[in-house]
């Protein structure tokens, strides 16, 4: 017997019978949290616009495959397959390019090869650094972000010099 159509009727029923029972006003309680969410939304959407149209930019103006270039001599040094690059340089700016890049390279080179192990675990073991530092920060005011992004970055190399390692 298969559950699934019935669970999220049995989970909201379940909320608002909790609701009921600590005397909570469900209908209050859920506006107030949509209409806080909303406010969240509007404050975070330039920040979101702004991100997304710089790695459209950069993307459209060649810089990621520049980049690509400069540092791939530098990747063989670590044992990194110059042809993971293109996802390792576009993750820190967008999740979902580096998706895009990494379904073009398991096409290339196909899910179990050496390149493709190694673009999966780059993706997987970092995060897009500077489109989630710009909302996070930016949607509650922040301007100075200290140590986040060389951190991160920091963090973001060191897991590509592993996923080298790891995919072998």
């Amino acid at each position: 017997m298969d559950i699934t159509p019935y669970f999220m009727a049995v989970f909201i029923g379940g909320i608002v019978l909790y609701g009921a029972v600590k005397k909570v006003d469900c209908l209050e309680a859920f506006t107030a949290g949509a209409k806080e969410g909303l406010s969240t939304c509007i404050r975070i959407l330039p920040y979101l616009c702004a991100m997304l149209i710089a790695v459209s930019m950069l993307r459209a103006s060649g810089f990621f495959d520049l980049l690509v270039r400069v540092l791939a001599p530098v990747a063989k040094v670590f044992g990194l397959p110059p042809e993971a690059l293109p996802v390792a340089v576009i993750r820190p700016f967008s999740g979902g390019g580096a998706m895009a890049v990494l379904a073009d390279t398991l096409m290339a080179y196909g899910p179990d090869s050496f390149i493709g192990r190694t673009s999966c675990i780059i993706l997987g073991c970092s995060e897009a650094v500077f489109y989630t530092a710009s909302i996070y920060y930016g949607s509650i005011g922040i301007k100075d972000w200290g140590h986040t992004i060389p951190a991160c970055m920091l963090h973001t190399i060191v897991g590509m010099v592993c996923a080298s390692f790891l995919a072998r």
